[in-house]
């Protein structure tokens, strides 16, 4: 599966517009889950509220982790060029789609991708649940 760059940028811009301060998660969390089973991939929301994902099995295994939530706070989210503005686009919404796209993008040959989306990063960095 490959995205094009529009979607990409599109499935960007759709999470920046998800308003996600600390404590505030569930609605990215959603999306996520969303767009990952959308395309056939598992994933679930653990019970802290965290999304993980995993692909394959055994050794090795590569972990993509990235936080959801962000400073409490407005930015207008636009596009001004080759830019995306926007509460969270580097901090750390726009690495997390990044890694999100990269999870489904991703040809495994062998080992395990996991995905990780965590909550209260900006806050009190709540412990992975199970």
């Amino acid at each position: 599966m490959m995205f094009t760059d529009e979607t990409k940028l599109k499935l960007l811009m759709e999470a920046l517009n998800i308003y996600s301060p600390t404590g505030g998660e569930h609605e990215l969390a959603e999306f996520l889950m969303e767009l990952m089973t959308m395309n056939g991939f598992e994933a679930r929301i653990d019970e802290v509220g965290n999304v993980v994902a995993v692909r394959g099995s055994g050794e090795p295994v590569l972990w993509l982790h990235a936080h959801m939530d962000t400073v409490p706070g407005f930015i207008e989210v636009r596009r001004e060029g080759n830019k995306v503005i926007g509460r969270g686009a580097s901090d750390d919404k726009g690495p997390l789609m990044a890694m999100a796209i990269a999870f489904m993008e991703s040809e495994l040959s062998r080992g395990t991708l996991v995905l990780t989306a965590v909550v209260h990063e900006e806050g009190d960095s709540l412990a992975l649940g199970t």
